[in-house]
C-alpha cells in the first residue's frame, strides 16, 4: 500500500504567524487520503499558542516528531497522516532542504508560511526571497509569481526589483516566458475561467495613447500579443492600467499580467486581504504554493491570526500533489 504523495510545509519565521496559520488551516482541513503531510516549525521558539495548537494537531491526526527531514521521509509507516519536523536550523533552510526533496521526488509539493527578507539574511543565505532560494536550487534563471484569490487572478511579469529596474527586465524573451506561464496555469483553473483570456497590463498610463506616453506597448509589447495569439495564446491587448481592474473586468480574464509587484499585487491583496489568495511559483521544475501574506510579527503568540490563505495554499498543493505536479509545462 502507497504512503500517499507528501506535501511539505515550511511555517516560516519562527517569531511570526506562520506556524499558527499552518496549524490551524490544517486542523480545518484534516487528514486526506492519501496524503502525508509534514510540518517544520523551530525547536528554538514556539510560544504557548503554538504549543497549544501543534497539541490540537496531535489529538486530529496520527502523528510522529522528528529532527530533520530526512528522518521524516525514511518513516515507512503507513498510518502516519503529519511528520512533525522540530528543526534546530534556520527557517530558511527548511525551504532549501524541502527544496531539494521535490527535485529528487521524495516530495509531491512545497508548500510555504511567511519568512522575512531579513531573516534570510541572519541566517547566512544570500538569497532576497523564497523566490530565489528556488531558482537557485532549481537552477533556473527566471520564474513568476502567480495569484490566486476568489475574485480574480495575477501572474506578475517581474518580481522583487525596485522600479527603476523593471523597464529594463521586460524584453521580449522575459515577457514570452511569463505570458506562457499565465497560459500555461490557465488549465488548472475551473472549466469556465480556463477558457478566458489572458488581460495583459500596460506599462504605461493609457496603455501609451499610441506612443504619446512612451513606446513600449507600441513597439514591443503589441508585436509581442500578435506573434504570441499566432501560437494560439489566447490575450487582450494591451490594458490601460488605472481601469483594468473595475470590478466589471474581473470575470473577463483568466489571469491578469502585471508587469511589475505593485502594479498587481496592490489590487491583489486590497480585493482579497488576508483570509483568503494562494501564492504559486511558476517556471519551476517543481510545485510550491504559499500563503500571500508577510509574517505579521505583531500578531504573533495572540491568536489571532486569519489562517485563510494558507488554507488555500495547502489545498492548491494538495490538488498538485494529487495530479502528479506540473504537467505538460514544457517551455520552463
Amino acid at each position: 500500500m502507497s504512503q500517499g504523495k507528501v506535501v511539505c510545509i515550511t511555517s516560516g519565521d519562527s517569531d511570526g504567524i506562520g506556524l499558527e496559520v499552518s496549524t490551524k488551516a490544517l486542523f480545518k482541513i484534516g487528514p486526506k487520503k492519501n496524503i502525508r503531510f509534514v510540518l517544520f516549525y523551530s525547536a528554538r521558539k514556539i510560544c504557548r499558542t503554538d504549543a497549544l495548537l501543534i497539541k490540537k494537531l496531535e489529538i486530529k491526526f496520527i502523528c510522529k516528531t522528528f529532527s530533520s527531514l530526512d528522518e521524516a521521509l525514511a518513516d515507512k509507516s503507513i498510518s502516519t497522516q503529519l511528520l512533525l519536523v522540530c528543526c534546530k536550523s534556520a527557517p530558511a533552510y527548511w525551504v532549501e532542504e524541502s527544496a531539494y526533496a521535490c527535485l529528487v521526488g521524495k516530495v509531491a509539493v512545497l508548500c510555504t508560511g511567511p519568512l522575512s527578507k531579513p531573516g534570510i539574511k541572519q541566517s547566512g543565505l544570500q538569497d532576497l526571497g523564497h523566490t530565489e532560494i528556488l531558482k537557485r536550487i532549481c537552477g533556473v534563471k527566471n520564474a513568476n509569481m502567480c495569484f490566486i484569490g476568489n475574485s480574480f487572478n495575477v501572474v506578475l511579469a517581474s518580481g522583487h526589483q525596485a522600479l527603476s529596474k523593471v523597464p529594463s527586465l521586460l524584453n521580449e524573451n522575459n515577457l514570452r516566458f511569463a505570458i506562457k506561464n499565465a497560459d500555461f496555469m490557465r488549465s488548472y483553473l475551473a472549466p469556465a475561467l480556463r477558457e478566458k483570456p489572458l488581460g495583459i497590463l500596460s506599462l504605461n498610463p493609457h496603455a501609451g495613447d499610441n506612443g504619446l506616453i512612451g513606446d513600449f506597448e507600441k513597439n514591443l509589447l503589441s508585436p509581442l500579443l500578435i506573434s504570441l495569439s499566432k501560437e494560439g495564446i489566447k490575450t487582450s491587448a494591451p490594458l490601460v492600467p488605472d481601469v483594468a481592474f473595475h470590478p466589471s473586468n474581473w470575470k473577463r480574464f483568466s489571469f491578469y499580467l502585471a508587469l511589475y509587484h505593485d502594479q498587481g499585487l496592490i489590487p491583489f491583496k486590497l480585493i482579497h486581504g488576508f483570509n483568503s489568495g494562494v501564492h504559486l511559483t511558476l517556471g519551476l521544475p517543481i510545485c510550491r504554493t504559499s500563503v500571500d501574506h508577510g509574517t505579521a510579527k505583531d500578531l504573533y503568540g495572540k491568536n489571532q491570526a486569519d489562517p485563510g490563505s494558507m488554507n488555500d495554499a495547502l489545498l492548491w498543493a494538495i490538488k498538485l500533489a494529487r495530479a502528479g505536479g506540473w504537467k505538460g509545462n514544457t517551455h520552463v
